[in-house]
């Protein structure tokens, strides 16, 4: 059997590359392929220059994109207790940080 994929479709924050930054540590699954598409202002024909300098705080135009990512371990569901829940939620914070 082949190695297991997962796809995963997200808006992002346009700042946010954890996964280009967690590339090749130890531990942490890997991001195989990456597609970046359009925009939230893309699908609202929205150019943002018109966008009030005031109002501009309040406008996110997040990037959808979809990813390729390798399959790493069990998945939560599986878990046998809380603390393997949490020590999973605490490794993959600590990646982040």
């Amino acid at each position: 059997m082949g190695k297991l994929l997962i796809v995963k479709d997200a808006w992002r924050s346009r700042e946010r590359k954890f996964l280009k930054a967690a590339k090749g540590l130890k531990g942490v699954g890997q991001m195989v392929a990456y597609f970046p598409d359009a925009t939230v202002s893309d699908h609202r024909g929205l150019d943002i220059s018109t966008i009030p300098d005031d109002m501009k705080s309040y406008f996110r135009n997040r990037t959808f994109c979809r990813m390729v990512l390798e399959g790493y371990g069990q998945a939560i569901a599986e878990f046998d207790t809380a603390d393997e829940v949490l020590f999973a939620v605490r490794d993959a914070m600590l990646v982040i940080w």
